[in-house]
């Protein structure tokens, strides 16, 4: 059953852009989008998830600030929507073919030695070519709460700490790496932080209040 897509317009300062996003736009190429919504109007509304964070269109978000619009048209893709996306369109049309053509010209130029590679079949390919896409991670909106409901959840066991890694678009493994070199590095200058579970900060002591002879005297009379 296909969905039908609306759009509608929301004011500019209200729509999040991803902090992590990878791809960057220069003054042309925001002066070229510009000049495009100006001559042609909005021909791709910007995409937004069900927080108001940006997957798509920041470039036009900058072209249309650039040129003092206050509503820019947007088309909101629900979560579930947008995961779909992800590993549909981009893991499957695009990471996917780019990746095993990388691996193949990595074999043929000997820059990679698999055994079985290229006489094995496609099972023995397919076996190389396994890989773990991470997606970029969801904003949070109250990230106190939503940190300390992962935390309970991996520990009731219902996630693991490499899926909620990989929620927040990180890889567990170079996780765990920086971990360990900052400990390392940490131990090395001497360093203790509240932060590190490894050690425990001494707990201050409460002032002791001296208690006179008489006052104890009271205490035995009225007990």
């Amino acid at each position: 059953m296909s969905q039908t897509l609306s759009v509608e317009y929301r004011k500019v300062e209200t729509l999040i852009p991803f902090a992590r996003n990878p791809r960057t736009h220069s003054d042309a190429q925001v002066a070229k989008l510009a000049a495009s919504i100006v001559e042609f109007g909005w021909t791709n509304p910007i995409l937004v998830d069900g927080r108001q964070g940006i997957i798509a269109g920041h470039g036009r978000l900058a072209a249309a600030r650039r040129l003092g619009r206050a509503e820019v048209p947007v088309i909101e893709l629900g979560r579930r929507r947008v995961e779909a996306l992800q590993h549909g369109v981009i893991v499957h049309q695009l990471c996917r073919p780019i990746w095993q053509a990388w691996m193949a010209q990595a074999v043929l130029e000997g820059a990679l030695t698999l055994t079985g590679y290229a006489r094995g079949g496609i099972a023995k390919r397919r076996e190389y070519q396994a890989v773990k896409w991470i997606p970029q991670g969801w904003q949070w909106v109250d990230p106190l709460k939503e940190a300390d409901a992962m935390k309970a959840a991996i520990r009731s066991g219902l996630m693991s700490r490499s899926e909620a890694i990989s929620a927040n678009g990180y890889d567990a493994e170079d996780m765990d790496r920086e971990i360990a070199a900052d400990n390392a590095r940490a131990d090395a200058f001497g360093l203790v932080f509240d932060s590190d579970p490894r050690h425990e900060l001494p707990t201050p002591a409460l002032p002791e209040i001296p208690v006179s002879s008489e006052s104890s005297a009271d205490v035995m009379k009225n007990a």
